[in-house]
């Protein structure tokens, strides 16, 4: 029997993932140019995260996809 879904499955991200996602957006939208120098205590407290758990973890990422 075919049944068709009307839902779909909750992909959850990390947030250090969410938190490059959210970086790369403004890169690309041009709220941030390209290899600015970003501050991690003002990154965590706009996005009210923990800077040493998460920022820290991200940060990587958005440098990796522009290059």
């Amino acid at each position: 029997m075919k049944t068709n879904r009307v839902l779909q499955p909750i992909v959850q991200e990390s947030t250090p993932s969410l938190i490059a996602a959210q970086l790369r957006k403004h890169i690309a939208e041009g709220t941030l140019a390209p290899g600015a120098q970003l501050v991690e205590a003002d990154i965590a407290r706009e996005l009210g995260v923990s800077r040493g758990r998460y920022v820290r973890r991200s940060s990587g990422s958005p440098r990796r996809a522009s290059s």
